[in-house]
């Protein structure tokens, strides 16, 4: 008799952010390379169109493989990535105008496979992605010259 398998699980994080910028200087912030290297706190390489490939080197020298999965210029832009032999993890930015302002969200998805340390696993990838992104606003701020933000409160799940 074999084992039930279980289906990999996933862990949410989203984060918002409030600029004090306008909408199409938060996106040129966003994806412009070398400003995107600048929040991200990472060596960014990315081809930044629908199917585009790229890597993102950690200051620790962890390297993330990346493929663009839709980029809605001025609205949405989303990857998955991934390290060698890690879990897969999948971002959609979005952005959105305020008056004043502009809000840009975040959703860092990360797909775990099932395995008897399922609960520290989960904990553990909510709580890396949980703190890349606070750290990536602060520096998304600074970088679109945002007069101020605010970080909304972000919530994230696991099973």
């Amino acid at each position: 008799m074999s084992e039930p398998t279980t289906a990999p699980e996933s862990v949410n994080v989203e984060r918002s952010v409030d600029l004090d910028a306008p909408i199409d200087e938060v996106w040129q912030t966003l994806t412009d390379p070398g400003e995107l290297t600048e929040w991200l706190g990472a060596e960014v390489s990315v081809d930044l169109q629908p199917g585009g490939v790229g890597r993102v080197v950690d200051p620790d020298g962890t390297v993330h493989q990346v493929l663009v999965t839709a980029v809605e210029p001025g609205q949405r832009l989303a990857w998955h990535w991934w390290e060698d032999g890690g879990d897969l993890s999948s971002v959609e930015i979005t952005t959105v105008p305020l008056t004043p302002g502009t809000r840009v969200r975040v959703i860092e998805t990360t797909t775990i496979e099932p395995a008897p340390w399922r609960a520290q696993a989960c904990a553990r990838a909510s709580s890396l992605t949980a703190s890349r992104w606070p750290t990536a606003f602060r520096d998304l701020s600074r970088s679109s010259r945002a007069g101020s933000y605010r970080l909304l409160v972000g919530h994230g799940t696991h099973p």
